[in-house]
């Protein structure tokens, strides 16, 4: 299974205005999000998540860096 970031980017713009965008697949850095950001209302990072799963800590913090990372770039 082969993930491509690539998709999102081609078909977002062609969703019609009032339905929500969500951007799936191959995210996992802050570049990742600031590049999608002005085409989705929303990101799925299940692949990236999922092996923190086990540690509590581990996936807090990287939550907590997404959330960072969007909060921050909703500013500018």
């Amino acid at each position: 299974f082969e993930m491509d970031m690539q998709t999102s980017h081609r078909l977002l713009p062609s969703v019609p205005p009032g339905i929500i965008k969500i951007a799936a697949s191959g995210y996992k850095t802050e570049t990742d999000l600031k590049a999608i950001q002005s085409l989705a209302d929303a990101v799925l990072m299940g692949s990236h998540l999922m092996p923190l799963a086990k540690d509590a800590q581990r996936l807090n913090q990287a939550l907590l860096e997404v959330r960072t990372a969007l909060c921050a770039n909703r500013e500018h």
